[in-house]
């Protein structure tokens, strides 16, 4: 009976296992969208408020179409080292250009300076600009505006971003790829935990036996959601990711050993 149980059990990671690696993926725009958003057909556009890029400049734009990648009403703040605006880029629209990393400005404006240099008064001539090269691409975009987009992603795409400390932290990151794993270790587990409630020699009665388990499972579930959120600081991100299934493992073994055959 527990064998049959078990393999379901697996079965059961499996497909969850490839629906966020391979189904949720591609969907991710539209899972963002909130009721009132179901018009559009990613997320729905907003503004962008001094966004940086690897380099420190600055975007910003009054709306971001996610859908057409493309920022209208553009402004970018260029700085340098210490922080300090170097160059300002206007245009009237960016769209994001995937074979050349970067936008494509239209109608884009550069008004360049030396920090310091300009007298008061002073006309700077602004000289046309048709390109801006940036590591802040839609994705990147979407991962400032909404911090559950990266739960959305796929390892791969997230192993991407790992050269990106500036977009999610490197503990983060570690955090989130490897409890995936361990949350699919962790649903057997807790499967684990519920089974010996019903592996009687005796017949017994389901519903009182169910009143017993659900807390424990219950409780086990919410229990390493707990773990994988409230980790102790200093514990590297991999060891928080799987202490439900350190914690639980020695749990299941314990009641299924007790398991009267």
């Amino acid at each position: 009976v527990a064998l049959p149980i078990f393999i379901g059990g697996i079965v059961c990671c499996g497909v969850q296992f490839v629906d966020q690696e391979l189904i949720i993926p591609p969907l991710r725009e539209k899972l963002m969208r909130g009721p009132s958003d179901m018009k559009y057909g990613k997320a729905k556009p907003f503004g962008l408020q001094f966004v940086p890029d690897e380099h420190g400049n600055l975007f910003c734009g009054s709306r971001y179409d996610a859908k057409k990648q493309t920022i209208h009403d553009v402004t970018i703040l260029i700085r340098d080292d210490k922080g300090r605006a170097t160059n300002r880029i206007t245009a009237t629209r960016a769209r994001w250009d995937v074979d050349s990393n970067g936008w494509q400005l239209i109608d884009g404006l550069s008004i360049r300076r030396s920090v310091g240099a300009t007298l008061p008064g002073e006309t700077l001539t602004p000289t046309p600009i048709q390109f801006m090269p940036s590591d802040l691409d839609p994705t990147t975009i979407l991962l400032r505006h909404n911090a559950m987009y990266r739960h959305l992603l796929s390892t791969r795409q997230l192993r991407s971003l790992a050269d990106k400390p500036h977009i999610i932290a490197p503990e983060d990151l570690d955090r989130i790829i490897h409890a995936r794993f361990s949350l699919l270790i962790m649903n057997v587990l807790i499967l684990a935990l519920g089974l010996p409630f019903y592996l009687k020699r005796a017949p017994a009665n389901l519903l009182k036996q169910t009143l017993f388990a659900a807390p424990l499972c219950m409780g086990a579930w919410g229990g390493g959601m707990i773990m994988l959120r409230m980790g102790p600081e200093g514990i590297p991100p991999a060891i928080i990711a799987w202490m439900p299934v350190l914690v639980y493992l020695p749990m299941s073994l314990f009641l299924l050993d007790r398991v009267e055959t």
